[in-house]
């Protein structure tokens, strides 16, 4: 983080040139919505004594995808889990862990999208004039943070008869800058 508040953006005229920071905050794979949302919760956890640098606008992410239409109307969804309500269990069951029921909850919405509700997704290989296609399993990406996150979702991915491919190679979330939004 030193050669992060060491260097500046750019560099004032006739000043020698010692380095310079090159921000690469442009997405260019994910909508302004998605973007929105994580710009705003990295905006609120973030600051110099945690991540080492203040999430200003500076630091956040900015669209690079100027394809996408702006008047549709996509929202970010956050799905919540409550370990205390489990129902249609019967009585005397064991209670399903909170891993299981993440694992659950994120299967049937991939389900919902796919099989029920027919999303549709902005495709630029797609040759209509919307570039629209229905989103599917290939289209979706899980992140876990360790193996028996894997194993509840082979579970709750079979039992909805999705098919799922690992990446076993090293562990995204045992990156530090993933580790220290995880310890927050």
């Amino acid at each position: 983080m030193t050669k992060y508040q060491t260097y500046s953006s750019s560099q004032e005229e006739g000043e020698e040139m010692k380095g310079c920071k090159i921000q690469l905050a442009q997405n260019f794979r994910s909508r302004s919505e998605v973007l929105s949302f994580v710009n705003f919760i990295f905006s609120q956890l973030m600051d110099e004594s945690l991540g080492g640098v203040a999430y200003y606008e500076e630091a956040q992410l900015q669209v690079g995808a100027s394809w996408y239409k702006e008047d549709e109307d996509y929202q970010t969804e956050v799905l919540l889990v409550s370990q205390e309500k489990q129902e249609g269990l019967e009585e005397g069951s064991p209670k399903a862990s909170r891993m299981e029921l993440e694992a659950e909850l994120v299967a049937k919405r991939i389900d919902q999208l796919v099989n029920h509700d027919h999303f549709q997704i902005y495709d630029r290989k797609v040759e209509t004039e919307e570039h629209l296609r229905p989103v599917t399993y290939g289209d979706i990406a899980i992140l876990g943070n360790d193996r028996q996150f894997y194993l509840a979702m082979e579970k709750a991915c079979a039992a909805y008869r999705i098919p799922l491919l690992q990446d076993k190679r090293q562990n995204y979330f045992q990156r530090t800058e993933i580790m220290t939004m995880l310890a927050v």
